[in-house]
């Protein structure tokens, strides 16, 4: 922005693109506008006509087996993951109660950033960091200390199974990663690994009903293009929440795009 004649300085928005700045977003546009992402792009009408992803389509291979190929793009991907999670965690904080929690399970977790700072929050609780082996070594050499004095970090893979016996399951911006179908698989592993008395709390997008122009409308086609996933509506999150056993109790908005799914066992 203009800040004086001939004068530019960044704006708000534009400081956010700045490395090494608390919720810097730089590594998500890096992901967001990488060369693999814009040759998906380019072959937008693939996913369009057949439903699935284009990137596979296009680069020969998965979101996820690129990132476990490249370390340096899996290394992005996470410090992507670290700047959103920033930028929405106290919202998250604000909005809901985990205090009550004991056993804190992140599915699908990434490098930690966001379970670290959830058991921050919540001093008599341990947590459990389960993604992909490749991903939680990374978080391992990340070394956050919260996570390291009271949480496990566990290599596996959701669609075989998630570890048991928490009392909080989370699944932060996971199921729009993936169709229906393997969203049933995930969210049952979880329904089989739950506590009788846990909770399963979803962070997402929430589309409302005919709504075109809402913020999550551009992420549904992206989720498309990326993985054959999808931001569906609390219709749609409700069927496929019932048919894996849970039943939905609270939808909480955190803002323009995101809310919280609060889902206990049914």
């Amino acid at each position: 922005m203009e800040s004086g004649p001939g004068r530019f300085a960044l704006s708000p928005v534009g400081s956010t693109l700045r490395t090494g700045v608390a919720g810097s977003l730089a590594a998500h546009v890096l992901v967001e506008l990488g060369e693999s992402r814009h040759r998906a792009w380019g072959e937008l009408t693939y996913a369009l006509r057949t439903g699935e992803s284009s990137f596979e389509y296009a680069v020969g291979q998965t979101p996820w087996q690129l990132f476990q190929a490249d370390p340096e793009a899996g290394r992005t991907l996470g410090r992507a993951m670290a700047g959103l999670t920033e930028n929405i965690l106290q919202a998250v904080l604000e909005a809901y109660d985990l205090t009550r929690f004991t056993r804190i399970v992140d599915v699908g977790g990434n490098e930690g950033d966001f379970l670290d700072a959830v058991l921050a929050a919540v001093p008599r609780a341990t947590g459990v960091l389960f993604d992909l082996p490749y991903v939680v070594e990374n978080a391992r050499v990340k070394g956050h200390r919260t996570l390291a004095e009271r949480g496990e970090l566990i290599g596996g893979d959701f669609f075989r199974e998630v570890p048991s016996d928490g009392d909080l399951y989370l699944l932060k911006w996971v199921l729009h990663d993936w169709g229906d179908q393997d969203c049933r698989t995930i969210l049952g592993n979880c329904r089989k690994a739950i506590r009788a008395d846990g909770t399963l709390l979803v962070l997402n997008v929430v589309l409302p009903e005919g709504c075109a122009s809402h913020p999550g409308a551009l992420s549904d086609l992206n989720m498309l293009v990326f993985g054959s996933g999808r931001e569906r509506t609390e219709e749609e999150f409700r069927s496929l929440f019932t048919e894996a056993g849970f039943r939905l109790t609270r939808v909480i908005p955190l803002g323009a795009r995101d809310s919280l799914l609060e889902l206990l066992p049914a």
